[in-house]
């Protein structure tokens, strides 16, 4: 037994090893931790599941929240909305190709393959066992800004996550309205004001300094800006929420999408996984869609291929509807899209704004604001005291874009 992992999880790894190595004509020996880390949201372990022969049977990723580390009650939101998310809403999204005659398991390849969530002790403590893509031929993008043919392929597999959210809602509308109505907003609700929502407030602000500091104080740029920086909080939280009419286009959003959480399969056609599904929330598909073009694609190429690579999405997720049995004119038609787009592009231009100076730091940078900071506040507080002028660039194109696009 190996000593680093709590003795739930270790007993459930055993029980899953011994069907493989079962099904492989063998016995596990061995479940073996090769690497370990803690964060601010949780513990992760990268787990190996050796057979009587010595030869792999099969490799895990888990993560727990382990309370004897200290972890605060916001880490126990995010945690447990990956629960519901792996345990309840992927289990429905299979539910619905149970009722195809031509099904493929692989459908479902937008996420990792859970094997098992559950609890250390008494419903807290929530841990998660699911493969480990790293070992599987999936790696991380090379850089921090995506080619056009990548980001297409990470928007077309964007398009069936949200064509299943779309299938979920329509065949199983009361379980689908009782997961996602369980789901916490781990950012924008009145009730986390005081904890992101102060580092959020102040982010956008040093938004505005930049901008005052880089155009006229008479620029649409800055004028536009100061108006969403007045209340901007309480905006985001008004956008999130829509409208009655806008609840008929919400999805299970990522809600953290930008190319640190995605990877791919370069040995099976680029098949792409999304990742880190802590922020998860039913929002409208426009926010993990711009937030992707926003943080994920230099400015050049997002001004020339953005309307294309928009346009890609749209055909996956009418293509996939279509798949699932579903009507893309009547779900989701491209006029809906656009002005989705821009009703609630200003929330990703948000998001993104705010986390770009996570988004671009080295990994070094990371490393040393981590060890000052004491909590997620405090490490976003000093990468944003420390941005890297490329991150002030960022930061001003991404505005002049909205701003420019009338999204602003």
């Amino acid at each position: 037994m190996s000593a680093c992992l709590p003795e739930v999880v270790q007993k459930t790894l055993e029980r899953i090893a011994e069907a493989a190595a079962a099904s492989k004509g063998d016995v596990n020996r061995e479940i073996r931790v090769v690497k370990k880390s803690n964060s601010e949201i949780g513990c992760s372990c990268n787990i190996v599941a050796e057979g009587a022969g010595g030869g792999r049977l099969d490799t895990f990723y888990v993560k727990y929240l382990d309370f004897g580390l200290k972890f605060s009650d916001e880490s126990l939101v995010y945690f447990n909305n990956e629960t519901i998310f792996y345990g309840e809403i992927v289990p429905l999204f299979a539910k619905i190709l149970e009722g195809l005659t031509d099904k493929h398991e692989s459908e479902l390849d937008f996420a990792p393959k859970c094997y098992e969530v559950g609890y250390l002790t008494d419903k807290t403590e929530p841990y998660i066992i699911m493969e480990d893509l790293l070992t599987r031929g999936y790696s991380p993008f090379e850089e921090k800004e995506l080619t056009v043919e990548e980001a297409r392929m990470v928007l077309e597999e964007l398009g069936r996550f949200h064509a299943f959210s779309f299938a979920a809602r329509e065949r199983y509308p009361a379980e689908f309205i009782e997961m996602t109505g369980r789901l916490t907003e781990v950012l924008f609700s009145k009730e986390t004001r005081m904890a992101s929502g102060k580092f959020f407030i102040h982010a956008i602000h040093d938004a505005l300094k930049l901008a005052k500091q880089s155009f006229p104080p008479n620029s649409a740029y800055v004028e536009k800006l100061a108006l969403y920086t007045l209340n901007v909080f309480e905006t985001m939280i008004e956008v999130l929420e829509g409208t009655e009419d806008d609840y008929n286009y919400k999805v299970v959003t990522h809600g953290d999408l930008w190319p640190n959480n995605v990877v791919y399969n370069r040995n099976n056609d680029g098949k792409i996984a999304f990742l880190d599904f802590h922020a998860c929330r039913l929002s409208s598909p426009v926010h993990d869609l711009q937030l992707l073009l926003l943080v994920g694609l230099d400015t050049s190429t997002r001004r020339r291929h953005g309307p294309d690579l928009i346009l890609s999405y749209h055909r996956a997720l009418c293509r996939h509807l279509e798949r699932l049995g579903m009507d893309p004119v009547r779900t989701f038609p491209y006029s809906a899209l656009e002005r989705q787009l821009t009703d609630q592009s200003r929330f990703a231009m948000g998001v993104a704004l705010a986390g770009l100076p996570l988004f671009l730091a080295e990994e070094a940078a990371t490393k040393t604001a981590a060890a000052k900071a004491r909590n997620v506040e405090e490490l976003f507080k000093v990468l944003r005291d420390n941005k890297s002028t490329r991150c002030k660039s960022k930061m001003l194109e991404i505005l002049v874009d909205m701003v420019d696009q009338g999204y602003l």
